[in-house]
């Protein structure tokens, strides 16, 4: 069988892990823009000089962690944002984001990895759900951190021998607080990574820049997976390939390519080019469906003050997530995510600390971040805007327009208000008018532009196997086929789904 996978990213690394183990080398096609090169030396000078950074070194690593004014905090890499596209960008609203790069935006997520409830995805398939078996046939290699608490109750840990992230007594003690006051819609536990702790050329060194860019690869990443399936010649990987439409001819699927008048014939064709990407290759290629709607989850932040402070030394931490919390107003709602920090180098370059670190500021400083804490929070998709996407006339790009959901922040407000009478008896306080909504954020958790359906009835409804009735051959496996999109973390669930189509598919 002659198999093509269209993509970089975490959807297509998941595919190819199935094909693997089927003992199947797909031909992989990618865009794939390579990191600057004077990151990448930069990148690999730290991690040969860790322990003896030079204080230019230093200076840089905190210039890359400044965020553009007004902005919704937004993770680079080493200060380059070469990995977001965007084929309509404004200042004034939310911006939906692609990437071309290679392992697209897994370059810059955070790993987390906590296994969705399945009262989030009630309008999924059931033949569609994501299962546990899944992750342990294809991903049991992957490094995972997690803990046994109360998560587990709505949110399984993916397997029973699991890595521990360390962290300050004074956060375990946090931790058990809240376990004393979770209930059946407020659970809260430990984070759930991908996230390297004992290999020591890649385990985590708690340098202080997980929101930089990991100088050692510790978190997860789909391009360091692709790098390995590459070098042990899994898969034949094309770059600089920018797929711009398929079609069926007779018994088989012709891509054809931006680059040049090439094309090429499979059996079966699996994209996973991103939701934004995957939603224009295939307008270009069903003209029959005019325009679709791409789901959200929305994004906010706010500032947090612990009335007892806590231990803090920068940079010797990680600044990923200390704790997740899930909170529902009612047995019949979504989970909302939330996930608590002490700051990041991203909240501590916007209060300046980076300029103003010396005496008598350093103690004020010392002061503040003992006791500040962030709360991001995710909204299921349900609760938040949308976007009406079309191909433009010259079918290079995506017309979009968003429609805002009109009482986001009413939902925001009402989630923050139950939140925050809970962690008020934790001793946690802060003002809704604090809270960042988001409105320039750049938009990552989105898809549901080609939903999954039991039964296929419109031209944009895909199968459980992510398949149109007027494409056979070409199996969608991103986030683009979602039916709606749960608030807790993305990118698993993207590879779970992944791995479960590809795996039926090859049956």
């Amino acid at each position: 069988m002659k198999v093509a996978i269209i993509g970089s990213g975490l959807a297509s690394y998941a595919s190819c892990k199935v094909l693997e183990k089927k003992k199947i080398i797909p031909d992989v096609y990618d865009v794939g823009e390579d990191t600057p090169k004077k990151i990448e030396n930069f990148k690999l000078r730290l991690k040969k000089k860790f322990g003896n950074w030079s204080r230019s070194d230093i200076q840089m690593l905190n210039n890359f962690s400044k965020t553009e004014k007004n902005r919704f905090p937004r993770k680079k890499l080493f200060g380059s944002d070469f990995i977001y596209k965007y084929y309509d960008k404004s200042e004034l609203r939310n911006n939906p984001s692609f990437s071309n790069a290679f392992g697209g935006l897994s370059n810059v997520w955070s790993a987390s990895a906590l296994f969705p409830s399945v009262s989030d995805l009630k309008h999924w398939p059931k033949k569609a759900l994501p299962k546990l078996s899944i992750y342990r046939k294809y991903f049991m290699h992957l490094p995972y951190a997690s803990e046994n608490d109360n998560l587990e109750k709505y949110f399984p840990n993916l397997k029973k021998n699991f890595d521990k992230i360390q962290h300050d007594k004074k956060i375990d003690n946090l931790k058990k607080k809240l376990n004393d006051i979770n209930d059946n819609n407020f659970i809260t536990g430990s984070p759930r990574i991908f996230i390297e702790t004992k290999k020591k050329d890649l385990k985590c060194k708690f340098c202080g820049y997980c929101m930089t860019g990991c100088v050692f690869d510790s978190i997860f990443n789909s391009k360091i997976g692709f790098e390995e399936l590459i070098n042990n010649k899994k898969i034949n990987y094309f770059k600089n390939h920018e797929v711009v439409e398929l079609k069926k001819i007779k018994n088989k699927v012709r891509i054809y390519f931006k680059e040049s008048n090439k094309f090429v014939d499979y059996d079966k064709v699996f994209v996973g080019a991103g939701a934004l990407n995957t939603t224009r290759i295939i307008l270009n290629s069903l003209k029959i469906i005019k325009k679709v709607i791409l789901n959200h989850a929305e994004l906010f932040v706010v500032p947090l003050i612990s009335l007892k402070s806590f231990f803090f030394k920068w940079p010797q931490t990680n600044t990923l997530s200390k704790i997740f919390i899930e909170l529902r107003n009612d047995k019949k709602d979504n989970w909302s995510h939330f996930q608590l920090n002490q700051p990041s180098e991203i909240v501590m370059n916007k209060m300046r600390y980076f300029q103003f670190n010396f005496f008598p500021f350093n103690i004020f400083y010392r002061f503040i971040f003992k006791r500040l804490f962030t709360l991001t929070g995710t909204l299921h998709s349900n609760l938040s805007g949308k976007y009406v996407v079309s191909l433009s006339k010259s079918n290079q790009k995506l017309n979009i327009k968003y429609i805002k959901n009109i009482i986001v922040r009413k939902n925001i407000k009402k989630i923050y208000s139950i939140l925050s009478k809970k962690l008020r008896k934790v001793n946690f306080f802060s003002s809704s008018y604090l809270i960042n909504f988001g409105s320039k954020a750049d938009n990552y958790y989105i898809g549901g532009s080609f939903p999954m359906r039991e039964n296929v009835i419109q031209n944009n409804h895909t199968n459980i196997l992510g398949e149109f009735k007027n494409l056979k051959g070409v199996h969608l496996i991103d986030s683009s086929i979602f039916p709606s999109i749960p608030a807790t973390t993305l990118g698993l669930l993207i590879m779970l789904n992944s791995a479960r189509i590809t795996d039926k598919v090859i049956k």
